[in-house]
């Protein structure tokens, strides 16, 4: 057990930091989970995660079939990877075994791991902190700025999540040197993460920060129904601090001109024709969607066959420049992507597994429900709203971040159903 915590610590750390490192030690995970699951099959195979992990990898084999035979694209890219990575999570889960100190450990070898790349993959990582802080775009050299902002946005979560958790239910500690520092820590590690968020100029993760803060709020507030005064004057404090929190963001000139720089191109996208809108960051994605959807009506049930499906798309759009077809290789929208690659049937996958993930965790019986309740909420708010702008689905980025939080969201569900049947 201590053997595959150390791996699951590795392979947080390290997966986009150091990915070779960071596959072994996943590769430890999966080999021990088979001995796991040979061992715990009558009591694993009821999970219907699994089952779902199953019918990933037939409707990827029934889309591969269906574009090579049914569809004027040739599939070339035969990987079962795609949708069934995305179920690594279930391995995190079962390692993790529902254990807060685990869990916790987890989530900040992860808020490490995010700034440790940002070390690693950038050739001068001070001096681009530095760039990022006179108001230049940075990305630290992984992939684009926006996947840095993403896995920036996530730690913001587990930090600020594991900061009010400890101040909730382990307040003792607080006296305590050890207490006070690891507080301190994840403070300042929220504070280098939301640095990161603003230095990458990222729109779509400040809307999903901003997407999770209004659900969130909104969450609690049907959540106490009694509306005794003591609550109004949280719920007041809360809205009216979010808005002095956003409004005096807005007064930066680097966020408030990046975030209406194409208030023109928004406003003319109901009026306008896919080839007039301006190639603008947000009219190209715009433009790349406009090109999926009569491939989507086409063939919507399995879609074209593989993830390299998107590229043929670009290609064959009326709406690109030949030089955006040469610059670009994917839509800029996961559910889109996954509807033109694997059909409804992949999307229902992605889709059903967070549907699953949600009734087991709001089913469970448990003294930290709530937490985990609110954890789910956020993660799944933030997830499905950047899913909008990037195809974090299909990106080892995205991969990786769904991994993570929903192994450790699933984790306390996964343990105490495999306890529970084995006490039977």
């Amino acid at each position: 057990e201590y053997v595959m915590f150390i791996s699951t610590l590795g392979y947080t750390l390290f997966k986009v930091a150091d990915r070779n490192i960071g596959d072994v030690f996943l590769t430890l995970l999966v080999l021990g989970f088979i001995i796991g699951l040979i061992s715990n099959w009558k009591v694993l195979i009821q999970d219907k995660i699994l089952w779902l992990f199953l019918l990933s990898l037939l409707s990827q084999i029934l889309s591969w079939f269906h574009g090579i035979y049914f569809t004027p694209y040739t599939p070339s890219f035969f990987s079962l990877s795609p949708l069934a990575n995305l179920f690594y999570f279930f391995i995190l889960a079962y390692w993790l075994k529902g254990n807060a100190y685990y869990i916790f450990s987890t989530l900040t070898a992860y808020c490490l791991g995010v700034i440790l790349a940002c070390i690693l993959h950038s050739n001068a990582p001070v001096d681009e902190f530095l760039l990022g802080l006179t108001g230049q775009r940075v990305d630290f050299g992984i992939t684009n700025a926006n996947h840095t902002a993403a896995l920036a946005g996530s730690s913001i979560l587990a930090s600020i999540f594991m900061i009010y958790f400890f101040i909730k239910e382990f307040r003792i500690y607080l006296r305590t040197w050890y207490g006070i520092s690891y507080v301190s820590f994840l403070a300042i590690i929220s504070v280098i993460n939301l640095l990161l968020v603003y230095m990458t100029f990222s729109r779509s993760i400040w809307l999903a920060l901003f997407c999770v803060l209004v659900i969130l709020i909104f969450y609690v507030f049907f959540r106490n129904v009694s509306f005794n005064m003591k609550f109004l004057v949280k719920i007041i404090v809360v809205l009216i601090s979010s808005f002095l929190l956003i409004y005096s963001l807005l007064q930066v000139p680097q966020i408030n001109s990046r975030v209406f720089e194409e208030h023109e191109v928004i406003a003319g996208l109901l009026e306008k024709e896919p080839d007039e809108i301006a190639s603008s960051s947000v009219g190209l994605r715009v433009k790349f969607w406009y090109s999926s959807f009569d491939w989507i009506k086409e063939y919507p049930i399995l879609g074209l066959g593989d993830r390299n499906a998107r590229a043929f798309v670009i290609q064959k759009s009326p709406y690109l420049t030949q030089a955006v077809k040469d610059e670009f290789q994917h839509l800029h929208n996961g559910y889109i992507e996954i509807l033109i690659s694997y059909g409804l049937l992949g999307l229902f996958v992605v889709l059903g597994i967070f549907f699953i993930v949600f009734k087991n965790v709001f089913m469970m019986k448990s003294m930290y429900r709530n937490y985990v309740i609110w954890g789910a909420i956020a993660f799944s708010s933030y997830y499905y709203v950047i899913n909008i702008f990037e195809s974090f689905f299909m990106f080892k980025t995205g991969e990786y971040i769904q991994t993570v939080f929903l192994g450790c969201i699933y984790s306390l569900y996964l343990s105490r159903t495999l306890n529970n049947k084995k006490d039977k």
